[in-house]
């Protein structure tokens, strides 16, 4: 479970950043200017994780969107072999056209 990210002062940043860099170990820190947050600060490792789960979400997404198409008939599937059987029909009518 994520909890509440560390807040630091930016100035801490700025005078004290390998502490700053070692609290990183523990989770993300709320960079905070003036008592109001200001930016995020997140490990290298923590940000790859979170971009490769967005990336697994918006795939999910995607492919529920694609289901929904199909149920509510605005798409249709097509199997591997229809889809070989296209393109063969399609490689020869071109190929007819280009006089091969």
């Amino acid at each position: 479970m994520q909890t509440m990210p560390q807040l630091v002062p930016v100035s801490e940043l700025r005078y004290n950043h390998r502490e700053v860099f070692r609290m990183l170990k523990n989770g993300a820190i709320l960079l905070a200017q003036r008592s109001k947050p200001a930016a995020v600060l997140v490990s290298v490792e923590e940000w790859d994780r979170r971009a490769r789960r967005l990336i697994e979400l918006e795939g999910l997404l995607e492919a529920k969107q694609a289901l929904a198409r199909i149920d509510d008939g605005l798409a249709t599937t097509t199997t591997l072999d229809e889809l070989k059987q296209q393109l063969a029909q399609r490689k020869a009518s071109h190929g007819a056209s280009l006089g091969n």
